[in-house]
């Protein structure tokens, strides 16, 4: 009997809560309404429900009152940005709201984030700013009502300000999450130049990419994730901001498969727009990577196949030109022995040598004068030391000259080159 009871209590409890009167209170003061409260009122208390407050200056608080607290938001005369709060206003000594009131008793303890306003049918923006909290207690010695809605005004100029204090130390960008309404997802910095206007920044507002305000984390339905830099190929034309115009730069793509992949536009093709108009996820762009890795791959082969046979041919010819000189180098020195078949090897003409041994040094015949001298036949050898001309640069060659008696070199005499350059 007692359980029953006890239900019909609970149950009469309920029901007196949920028809309970929805009722706007008008709060008036010298004949002027300063304040109009709508909710849900069960003698002459604000209880549990849906509840909006109307004030002076335009400001309107719309939320939630639950057990005493309310969680809501404040809209301050239209100005592009939402307070969102969450805490106490009463205006009576038991901490709630009751029809009648003095000046003096309207309180309010208010946790608060800001949120600009920005509306736009093909994304969602999420930008929330943490702001001091709003605690306002009138003194007992001023008697208007005005004072309490007049503090809150002061309050919300000074979230203002704080607000764009904190977008200038920013180089006039927030981080906020935007989800378009293809399902992508982007996660950094973006601009506001008002607060009703939203924009990817790019490079000419920061001056590099390596600017990590650049930065940002692209989600797309399917899981596929890039972070790393970003650049918004177009400025934002406001009502028509779409996925399309951002695009990665240089990052880290991991596929939904759990495969991570390094990614540069610069390297790589650019993200492609697909057929509905919106940007293509990595996993659509991944066997243009794979095909662009595969060729790279292949063409650094071929480069080392390539430099693998210069090399050998090239060590090839160097052993054939060392087995050529030391091939000469063993016929001259069965031809004319160790002494002077080294000598003439080397290029170092010994007193001694015949006309044979010069000319099969220099490996020419030269140019040759014979006369009688004393009874000995005198026989002069030469070698170079005509002009030549070669690509602007011309001169005279260096010259040897070897002087034989009776067949045996006995003197030999040589000049250095002299060049000059001919300037067209």
């Amino acid at each position: 009997m007692k359980r029953f009871l006890l239900l019909i209590l609970a149950i009469t409890a309920f029901n007196t809560a949920i028809y309970a009167d929805v009722k706007t209170i008008k709060y008036k003061q010298y004949g002027s309404t300063y304040m109009v409260i709508k909710g849900n009122f069960e003698k002459q208390t604000l209880i549990d429900g849906d509840v909006s407050i109307g004030m002076y200056y335009g400001i309107r608080i719309k939320g939630k009152y639950e057990k005493g607290e309310l969680i809501g938001e404040i809209d301050y005369n239209g100005n592009g940005f939402i307070v969102e709060v969450q805490g106490t206003i009463s205006n009576n000594e038991n901490g709630g709201i009751s029809t009648k009131c003095k000046p003096y008793e309207w309180k309010c303890d208010l946790r608060t984030k800001v949120v600009p306003a920005f509306n736009d049918s093909n994304c969602t923006v999420s930008l929330i700013i943490e702001t001091s909290p709003i605690t306002i207690n009138i003194p007992e010695n001023e008697k208007s009502h005005r004072e309490f809605t007049s503090d809150l005004r002061k309050a919300l100029l000074h979230i203002q300000q704080d607000m764009e204090i904190e977008e200038v130390k920013n180089g006039g960008l927030y981080s906020a999450t935007i989800t378009f309404s293809d399902g992508l997802t982007y996660e950094g910095f973006v601009k506001m130049p008002s607060r009703w206007d939203i924009g990817i920044p790019w490079m000419s507002e920061n001056g590099s990419y390596d600017n990590p305000k650049l930065h940002a984390k692209l989600t797309w339905p399917n899981g596929d994730t890039f972070e790393g830099q970003v650049y918004n190929k177009a400025s934002h034309d406001y009502g028509n901001f779409h996925s399309n115009r951002i695009r990665p730069k240089r990052g880290t793509i991991r596929y939904h498969d759990g495969q991570v992949f390094e990614y540069s536009n610069s390297d790589f093709d650019n993200f492609k727009i697909g057929d509905n108009g919106l940007c293509v996820s990595p996993s659509e762009m991944k066997e243009s990577f794979e095909n662009t890795i595969r060729e790279r791959e292949e063409e650094r082969l071929r480069k080392i196949r390539e430099d693998e046979e210069r090399k050998a041919a090239e060590l090839r010819a160097k052993q054939e030109e060392e087995a050529k000189k030391i091939a000469r180098k063993n016929e001259l020195i069965r031809k004319y022995g160790q002494r002077y078949g080294e000598a003439i090897y080397k290029g170092e003409p010994k007193m001694g040598m015949t006309i044979e041994m010069i000319q099969d040094m220099h490996q020419q015949r030269g140019h040759m004068t014979r006369h009688i001298s004393n009874g000995n036949e005198i026989t002069v050898l030469s070698y170079g030391g005509g002009y030549v001309s070669f690509f602007g640069i011309s001169g005279i060659s260096a010259s040897y000259r070897y002087t034989f008696v009776n067949g045996r070199l006995t003197e030999f005499t040589s000049t250095d080159a002299k060049a000059s350059i001919d300037w067209l």
